[in-house]
């Protein structure tokens, strides 16, 4: 048994290598596959209505989204893999049932027609041309997986804020090829084929893959019109995810600046902690953080709220409890010089402001920690 599966192996091996030199004495890269008859008699035909000896080649497409980097300073950085199907009867081939053979994979060196698709909504970065797989079927069907990397501005919307949504839309299209040649169809045959497919990762990552919508677009570039189909695939970030990661911190930190209103004057040092710390922290983000539309917003409005309070914690350590001791001057009685000194020690505290230490306090309690409740209702509602 082992003897003749190695054997097969190497029937198959052999039958492989003759098919690929008979392919690469019959394409021709350069030129579009020819069409053999009309009226419907392949998927991959279209037969135009004001011609009927020309037709068209129809590209059947879909996408995998293998990673995103939502941040970047280009935008969106899609990898994803692009699929193709057509058909060239140019590639077509015999062989044996006896081979056990119902594709060829091609080699890098060998060289067939390829689609010139494009994607027209983003700019795309180069990929090593390697990380191409082409198949052929025996009938001349050609499936074709390519890596590409394009930078695609994202767009973000929401119906709330701690729970933002942003889309992608990949628009493709033929460079050199007009919509009389070449046709591009989405390939959707559900549940087994469907257009966009996206890694394990984009379903459970921080922004999920929520839902795609494919469609035909028709563009005009003045020198003529070509086929077009694009994709608006919607991404949404879970409730919790997105609060605990922006909204809860940054609420806390407001709190905690509010906190040394409820502390003595006297208390300096927590007091500077507690309204300090959390102005810096702000000004620091607002200053080096790339942060979206909506969470620049509440960044703004939290810097603006710590910097009050922060004015408020000074203004009150201006109007502060000051302990002033003062000596008095000694007698040369002996006998009173022990019961000046306690009393010295113990003397009384001379305040300054302290008229306006407490209303200044009690205003800031209530005012704050109200101005942060309104502006948080109306953020909630208007983003």
């Amino acid at each position: 048994v082992l003897c003749q599966q190695k054997a097969q192996h190497a029937r198959r091996l052999g039958a492989s290598s003759q098919i690929m030199k008979t392919i690469s004495t019959r394409a021709s890269p350069e030129s579009r596959p020819p069409v053999r008859g009309c009226a419907g008699q392949s998927p991959f035909i279209i037969c135009l209505k004001d011609s009927a000896d020309h037709s068209s080649i129809v590209i059947l497409t879909s996408l995998f989204i293998n990673r995103i980097e939502w941040d970047t300073p280009k935008g969106a950085e899609v990898d994803l893999y692009l699929r193709q199907q057509w058909e060239d009867s140019r590639l077509s081939y015999d062989v044996d049932p006896r081979e056990d053979l119902t594709e060829i994979t091609l080699s890098d060196s060998t060289e067939i027609w390829i689609p010139d698709t494009f994607i027209t909504s983003g700019r795309e970065k180069e990929v090593d041309e390697s990380r191409r797989r082409v198949i052929v079927e025996p009938t001349g069907h050609v499936r074709s997986s390519e890596e590409r990397i394009v930078m695609v501005s994202p767009s973000t919307s929401s119906s709330s804020p701690f729970s933002p949504t942003r889309t992608l839309t990949i628009r493709i299209s033929s460079y050199k090829y007009p919509i009389e040649d070449v046709v591009y169809l989405w390939a959707n045959s559900p549940p087994l084929v469907s257009p966009v497919e996206v890694s394990s990762h984009l379903l459970s990552g921080p922004l999920q893959f929520e839902h795609a919508v494919a469609g035909d677009c028709v563009g005009n570039y003045t020198i003529g019109t070509y086929s077009c189909i694009d994709v608006v695939i919607t991404f949404k970030a879970s409730f919790w995810t997105s609060f605990g990661r922006f909204f809860l911190p940054s609420a806390l930190l407001v709190i905690f600046s509010f906190l040394h209103m409820w502390l003595h004057a006297s208390w300096s040092v927590p007091r500077s902690f507690s309204a300090i710390i959390p102005f810096c922290i702000f000004a620091l983000l607002f200053l080096f953080s790339n942060v979206k539309p909506h969470e620049s917003c509440w960044l703004v409005f939290c810097l603006i709220i710590t910097f009050f309070s922060l004015v408020q914690f000074f203004v009150v350590l201006c109007c502060g409890v000051r302990r002033q001791t003062r000596l008095p001057t000694y007698t040369e009685d002996a006998a009173h010089k022990a019961q000046q000194v306690t009393n010295a020690i113990g003397d009384a505290t001379n305040t300054s402001c302290t008229a306006a230490l407490s209303p200044l306090d009690g205003i800031g309690r209530i005012l704050f920690p109200l101005l942060f409740i309104i502006f948080t209702i109306l953020f909630a509602f208007l983003f």
